[in-house]
């Protein structure tokens, strides 16, 4: 009936698979006859008329897995979807790569 906080995952399993919702910067999702629905757009206890005349940038992520969350390795497909990618310059050294 009414939505759950979430950070960074929900999921909905049945025996033997399931469905995880991954995102970035949502937090509220609520499930119902098998539906799962992630709150993109929210005010606080007032209404606020701006929240839709902005941009909302946001990433998210459908991830199909075996088992339940935890055999599907959710969270940690979570973190990665979060955590992004590093990167950093290097000197260059010897190494069995050809050159590029």
């Amino acid at each position: 009936r009414f939505e759950v906080c979430g950070h960074k995952w929900a999921d909905l399993s049945e025996e033997g698979y399931g469905v995880s919702l991954l995102n970035d910067s949502k937090y509220g999702y609520d499930i119902k006859d098998g539906v799962m629905r992630l709150t993109l757009l929210k005010s606080g206890i007032e209404l606020n008329t701006d929240a839709d005349k902005e941009e909302h940038h946001f990433v998210y992520s459908l991830y199909p897995h075996a088992g339940g969350w935890k055999e599907g390795k959710t969270v940690e497909m979570a973190y990665g979807l979060n955590l992004g990618v590093y990167s950093f310059i290097e000197e260059a050294h010897d190494g069995s790569l050809p050159e590029t």
